[in-house]
């Protein structure tokens, strides 16, 4: 099948927004694994991160949330919902809905926080790779509630735990990470 000047520029951008939504979601998938280096992947090596209280670099980021998870949190959940992305040659901008549930314990109480806001991301297609430019978080709400009840029994129990590292069973599920610096196809 025989693709014309249109078809072509269609399917690259279709590559193009894949590529920036598999970059989400594997950032948000490295930092509720506490994984450096799979986090690291998601951003230029140049790359920017304004997450509120941190405002550096994104290697120094990474190192920060990861450190501020491990120590003030029992898990974190990132949920990704509506990404809207603006092409414009080899830049994209990237809104991301991202809804959060971080539990912690304090004075011997367990506590989830849940908040909602986005990220704006400037995306940049180097050598290939659609990654992180710049990064600003915007927050819009959250709450903090107490955990009253938790079901852990029955089938709850029999469930095969998850870990906050990439000792997680999920990474048996997956190869070595191989799709993460694959060049984008002209």
């Amino acid at each position: 099948m025989l693709m014309n000047k249109d078809d072509e520029f269609a399917l690259r951008e279709l590559k193009a927004r894949a590529d920036i939504h598999q970059v989400l979601a594997r950032l948000a998938r490295a930092l509720d694994r506490c994984d450096r280096a799979l986090a690291l992947s998601a951003y230029h090596e140049d790359g920017w991160d304004a997450h509120g209280s941190f405002n550096g670099p994104a290697a120094e980021f990474v190192d920060w949330a990861i450190d501020t998870q491990s120590s003030h949190f029992i898990w974190t959940s990132h949920y990704l919902t509506n990404i809207y992305i603006e092409l414009d040659g080899d830049k994209a901008a990237v809104e991301t809905y991202v809804q959060v549930i971080m539990r912690f314990e304090r004075d011997g109480r367990l506590y989830d926080l849940a908040g909602c806001g986005r990220y704006l991301d400037r995306f940049e297609c180097r050598e290939g790779l659609w990654k992180i430019a710049h990064r600003q978080v915007i927050g819009d709400w959250n709450r903090v509630d107490p955990i009253v009840e938790q079901m852990d029994d029955g089938l709850i129990k029999q469930l095969v735990q998850g870990t906050r590292t990439p000792a997680d069973p999920s990474y048996a599920y997956f190869p070595a990470k191989s799709d993460v610096l694959a060049p984008a196809s002209a």
